[in-house]
């Protein structure tokens, strides 16, 4: 067996911290957990890595988390990915998509508890026949 070649093998991977899996990982989309950890060791690289890469990770990696219905860390992963860079459109364009998914979800809730809160809990609410007060 070649020990140098083993021991350079080695320090490679030390150094590089097996970087080329954490991009194949980041930018696949059947896994969102393997995802997430691909893009959170390009992000966690420092500076090995340019903006760029790192706005597209912050991107990819707010993709898996809206995957994963984590809608707040997906807006902030892309709130990131935008300020490292600007133009990014799809970056806006997917927190904007969430935003307003977000306020579609929030405003019913919303509107129950206040609801609630002006119908007594002993007090059944009023229906009509179909069912609308």
């Amino acid at each position: 067996m070649n020990w140098n070649l083993v021991f350079a093998l080695a320090l490679t991977l030390s150094v590089t911290g097996g970087c080329a899996d954490g991009h194949s990982d980041c930018h696949q989309s059947k896994d969102a957990d393997r995802s997430i950890r691909g893009c959170t060791q390009i992000i966690e690289h420092g500076t090995r890595e340019s903006q760029e890469t790192k706005s597209i990770a912050f991107y990819s990696r707010g993709n898996a988390y809206a995957d994963k219905g984590e809608h707040d860390r997906a807006i902030a992963d892309y709130d990131k990915a935008i300020a490292l860079n600007p133009k990014y459109s799809v970056a806006y364009n997917n927190r904007a998509l969430l935003t307003v998914t977000r306020a579609r979800l929030t405003a019913p809730l919303l509107i129950t508890a206040r609801r609630l809160r002006l119908t007594p809990p002993t007090q059944p609410p009023k229906t009509t026949s179909s069912g609308w007060a």
